[in-house]
């Protein structure tokens, strides 16, 4: 058994995703031939701790949302496993060879319809949009109440949307507003009550302050902290941003071209990255201190389409340490520090 699958054999594991991949058909000629496949999310392996927050973080285009919405069961799995919440001697049982008959009843991968319902109201996400991701034509109150109802909680509504809004820093007057009414930083502000409605356990952030103004991200941070702390929540994060990161993550996860490339806790990682993609993103970070000079990383080329991912290591085009093994041969997902996993065959020291 490889390390990363060890990591996920722990008590405290909520999510445990294994093998997970997410590829979308590519048509083409006169009769919608499938003539390539896009690998968004290839082959990833990884575990989320109970009241944790782990960032997500890489290019765009790099898999993130992609991964997240699979996970949530938006997109449908092409090949892999989702477990939630499973107890730890069953996961024990799912990671030995004959523990695979019992995985129809919890593998998420495979839930299809009703099954799938109850598991929703526990796994929710907030979108990096705001503006479009609430239905303009509907009030507050109706927007944060609606998970209510399509769930058939029993409660009272407006007492409970009343509480949402305190909860996300907002006052009952806005109970009666349309989305087009409220800036830009209460809209997302709607969003987080609505994603937090059904009381879940697990809550994917898909960049929730890129569409707000620099003023507000820090309220919006703090607002994330406060609720995790009071709700029990257990975040996936979703950002570009690596002060974000540094600031609100527990560990960090590093994708590149679909698959992960770095996992580990957040200060092993902004302290000493083992992967030279992390280092190079690392680079980047502006340093306050007008008299630190910071050395920058440029990567050489574009990266690879991922219709066509190289063969090998797919960091292998733009990597300034890659050697001849590194075309040939595609590097796994190995522990190479305490609790700091990374794939790449000459990590850095």
């Amino acid at each position: 058994m490889s390390s990363i699958l060890e990591a996920l054999l722990d008590e405290n594991i909520l999510l445990d995703v294994r093998n997970l991949s997410k590829h979308f058909p590519v048509y083409g000629g006169v009769i919608r031939k499938v003539v390539a496949k896009v690998r968004a999310v290839d082959d990833v392996t990884f575990g989320v701790r109970k009241g944790e927050t782990l960032a997500v973080v890489g290019e765009s285009g790099s898999g993130k949302t992609t991964l997240a919405k699979t996970i949530i069961r938006v997109y449908e799995p092409t090949s892999g496993s989702i477990f939630f919440d499973v107890p730890l001697d069953i996961r024990r049982r799912l990671a030995e060879a004959g523990g695979r008959e019992i995985s129809e009843m919890y593998d998420l991968a495979r839930f299809k319809g009703r099954r799938l319902k109850p598991i929703r109201r526990r796994m929710q996400m907030v979108y990096q949009d705001p503006t479009s991701s609430l239905n303009p034509r509907m009030l507050v109150k109706d927007i944060i109440a609606e998970p209510l109802k399509i769930h058939g909680l029993k409660v009272d509504l407006e007492t409970h949307v009343s509480n949402l809004l305190s909860k996300v820093g907002m006052s009952d007057e806005h109970m009666y507003r349309y989305p087009h009414e409220l800036s830009g930083g209460q809209r997302q502000r709607v969003a987080i009550a609505r994603a937090l409605s059904t009381n879940p356990d697990f809550v994917v952030l898909d960049e929730p302050t890129s569409a707000v103004d620099v003023s507000v991200r820090v309220q919006i941070l703090n607002l994330l902290k406060n609720l995790q702390v009071q709700m029990g929540l257990t975040y996936l994060f979703i950002t570009h941003d690596l002060n974000v990161v540094d600031y609100i993550s527990d560990r960090v996860m590093v994708m590149y071209l679909g698959r992960i490339v770095e996992l580990g806790e957040r200060s092993d990682i902004f302290r000493r990255p083992a992967h030279p993609y992390t280092e190079a993103l690392l680079s980047a970070i502006p340093v306050a201190d007008p008299f630190t000079a910071r050395k920058r990383i440029i990567l050489k080329g574009e990266v690879p389409s991922p219709t066509n991912p190289p063969p090998g290591c797919p960091f292998s085009t733009r990597c300034p340490y890659a050697r001849e093994r590194c075309f040939r041969e595609s590097p796994m997902l190995e522990e190479v520090r305490k609790k700091q996993y990374t794939a790449c065959f000459y990590h850095l020291s």
